[in-house]
């Protein structure tokens, strides 16, 4: 499979669907719950994450119609994987954004721990395991 790039964007589908791939993941509450909700082994989710390595060198990428079965199991409208996030929409940096806009030491203080909890919810940070459905091998 070839990774095409989107538009002028200097970006990769496969990119874009990995990092979409895991906000979905962090929605959820993680890659267990992720794999839960596809009936798919953790490591299989996780080899989409990462872009683990195939044999020729290349990085695993996913293909256009599992991407459209993902979206539909997820609830997301068709070809939201191959949309670019801007992270823009997102409640917690906007609040950031606005208290930066007014910075003093107040605003710090409370953007610190707002910092943390958006670090704490990226998928990197989720390194928990879970139990495999019955009759799936980890």
């Amino acid at each position: 499979m070839i990774s095409v790039r989107i538009s002028n964007l200097d970006v990769l589908i496969d990119d874009i669907r990995r990092q979409k791939l895991a906000m979905l993941a962090a929605d959820l509450g993680g890659v267990c719950e992720l794999a839960k909700r596809l009936d798919r082994n953790e490591s299989q989710i996780s080899q989409w994450l990462n872009g683990s390595l195939l044999p020729s060198g290349k990085k695993r990428g996913m293909r256009s119609d599992t991407a459209r079965w993902i979206e539909g199991i997820a609830g997301k409208p068709v070809g939201w994987l191959d949309t670019p996030d801007t992270g823009l929409n997102s409640p917690l940096l906007n609040q950031m954004l606005e208290l930066i806009r007014h910075i003093n030491d107040d605003g710090l203080a409370i953007m610190q721990p707002m910092l943390v909890s958006l670090a704490n919810s990226h998928p990197r940070s989720q390194k928990n395991k879970c139990d495999q459905p019955e009759g799936m091998a980890a």
